[in-house]
């Protein structure tokens, strides 16, 4: 019931569940060190998790195919590091500075996350026992989706006042566009409502489901076509299936408990907006929306931008004007834009439609005000030293500040004259080159396990891994490929 997009298979991560895929265990305090030290850097360290998030979570070429080839481009990355050194001018940038404190502060929302949410959660073994039934069920269901507030809400009223039957209003909206038949599995990344809905009781052919709410102005409704129950067995797959229920039981109960404390925080504040400005500054994002809309479609390999973006620059004429007030406190243009700085704006709809632009655009606003507070939180419970945090930071700072250096460097021994010269530098030599030198340079801070490293196995499925709705959606920075080679070149 939904589509992943445009390469071979798009990991979809739901809300904060990264900290699960990236081993920052979302149930008790994370600890980094667990994970085998596969190499180090200097004072970097590089950990199995590490290298098999970097492999795994993100498509790498298909020349790397191997652990030995995946280390030397993450050793790579942190030697190139060390001759950025910490004067590199990147570091100093503005924008870039922010982009990081982004990061850290995401993953620090994600420590609040579990340690406000995830820890409260009791499952009941009832309740593990009654979904585990739940999970070998399988529908086909049909369906169609509503995406207009005017039409969802009158639907909604006409079935709570009796007027029409869920079947009937299911048929007359068919006329109205097309509905689909698909099939959905207890394990499919489903919205929670969707899950829920389908999930929670059993269902029979014919039964009507909805209308679900899956978004500020869209619904589904869905018609059960065919049910199958397909069993687990062997001792194996149920602990595996047990393991999956308490997952997603623990993830269901996690959003609410979350739900209600972000409700909470944000009860009795009032935001009123300075209507003159936020007409001004809606037209602005929206004039940049429009150009990115506009932009080339990108081929089917090509991953998004993972660069720094600095906010609109018309904002700069008025820093010091009135935006809007926030529990009497005023909040300047130049207050707003430090803020989208660290944390870009997130639409709840992917696709804005220009009539409903403005009111998506101070939802956004007002979803920033919500992170900002809990960032205030986070700070205060100290999740700014919390380990998985500096990690992530960390993780995000190397891997840009080598892709900024490293051309730098080619630029410097002047390679394009080297090229002109000698057509085998066309290709990967400079770097080879380059990368013999540090080997040498840095051969006594360089230290390999290869007794972990020879039992590391990668999966061959291109992959990539995103977070829906977040600031700072791609999970782990883009495979830094500075080598091909796939036997072991540090050691």
């Amino acid at each position: 019931m939904r589509k992943h997009g445009r390469y071979p298979v798009i990991a979809i991560l739901s809300g904060f569940c990264i900290s699960v895929l990236l081993c920052f265990s979302c149930s008790k305090k994370p600890e980094p060190s667990k994970s085998p030290v596969i190499a180090r850097v200097g004072t970097q360290e590089i950990t199995l998790n590490d290298l098999k998030s970097r492999a795994e979570l993100t498509i790498r070429p298909s020349k790397v195919k191997n652990a030995e080839a995946v280390l030397n481009n993450l050793i790579a990355e942190k030697l190139l590091v060390l001759e950025a050194g910490d004067t590199c001018q990147l570091l100093n940038n503005p924008v870039f500075q922010a982009y990081i404190q982004g990061i850290r502060e995401q993953a620090m929302r994600e420590m609040l996350y579990r340690d406000v949410a995830v820890s409260q959660v009791k499952l009941d073994s009832a309740d593990i026992g009654h979904a585990f039934q739940m999970s070998e069920r399988v529908y086909d269901v049909e369906f169609l989706t509503i995406n207009n507030r005017d039409i969802g809400k009158e639907t909604e009223n006409r079935i709570i006042s009796g007027k029409m039957t869920q079947a009937q209003v299911f048929d007359y909206l068919k006329t109205m566009g097309e509905s689909g038949i698909q099939t959905v599995k207890w394990r499919d990344p489903e919205h929670d409502n969707i899950h829920k809905a389908l999930f929670s009781q059993p269902l029979n052919v014919n039964d009507m489901i909805g209308p679900v709410r899956i978004g500020d102005d869209q619904w589904i409704m869905m018609r059960v076509q065919k049910v199958q129950i397909q069993p687990v067995f062997g001792p194996e797959d149920v602990q595996l299936r047990l393991q999956e229920v308490r997952s997603k039981l623990t993830e269901l109960q996690a959003k609410t408990i979350w739900q209600d404390y972000k409700t909470n925080l944000m009860r009795g504040r009032e935001m009123k907006f300075n209507a003159e400005i936020l007409n001004k500054i809606v037209e602005w994002f929206q004039e940049e929306q429009i150009k990115e809309q506009d932009l080339p479609a990108p081929d089917q390999d090509e991953l998004p931008d993972q660069n720094p973006k600095p906010p609109p620059l018309k904002l700069n004429d008025m820093l010091n004007e009135q935006f809007f007030t926030l529990d009497g406190q005023i909040w300047s243009v130049g207050d707003f834009k430090r803020l989208i700085m660290s944390h870009p704006l997130v639409y709840r709809q992917q696709h804005v439609q220009p009539v409903q632009f403005r009111d998506a655009f101070r939802q956004a606003v007002a979803d920033l005000m919500v992170d900002h507070f809990l960032n205030e939180q986070a700070y205060q419970r100290h999740l700014d030293s919390d380990p998985a945090v500096v990690k992530r930071g960390q993780l995000w700072q190397d891997a840009l500040l080598a892709k900024y250096y490293l051309p730098g460097y080619l630029k410097k021994i002047h390679v394009g004259e080297l090229q002109k010269k000698d057509p085998s530098y066309l290709g990967m030599r400079a770097v080879d080159e380059y990368l013999d030198q540090l080997k040498e340079k840095y051969a006594k801070r360089i230290w390999v396990d290869t007794h972990v490293l020879k039992d590391v196995k990668l999966t061959q499925v291109p992959l990539f891994a995103i977070q829906p709705g977040m600031p700072y959606p791609v999970a782990v920075p883009e495979f830094p490929h500075y080598t091909s080679s796939d036997t072991l070149i540090f050691r």
